[in-house]
């Protein structure tokens, strides 16, 4: 099926004869490579605050959204902390929860 739309949409493009002109797309460019400084500011900040934010929350809860922070799995975390991934998706959905109320009230 989604061989079918690709195909179709490559003959609608060529029927058409759509130049793209890259002028067009520049800025969306920048802003994806990471040249932008604005963007870089802003996304180094955003770091900041939700770094600031981590350290708020109580010890159990930092410890499992440091780890997911860092990419590990569920399971791995569980097995650090020597509890069940049950455990760990309940801290974590409580560690967002806290998360969420931090930034959301920081940006009022």
């Amino acid at each position: 099926m989604l061989r079918v739309a690709h195909n179709r949409a490559i003959t609608f493009a060529a029927r058409r004869g759509a130049a793209v002109d890259i002028a067009d797309h520049e800025d969306a460019l920048v802003a994806s490579s990471g040249k932008n400084p604005e963007l870089r500011f802003e996304r180094a900040e955003r770091g900041q605050r939700l770094l600031a934010a981590v350290r708020t929350l109580p010890l159990t809860h930092r410890q499992v959204m440091t780890m997911l922070l860092e990419g590990l799995a569920h399971r791995e975390i569980a097995e650090v902390l020597g509890v069940t991934e049950n455990v760990v998706a309940v801290r974590a959905n409580r560690a967002r929860a806290a998360l969420k109320v931090l930034l959301e009230g920081e940006g009022s």
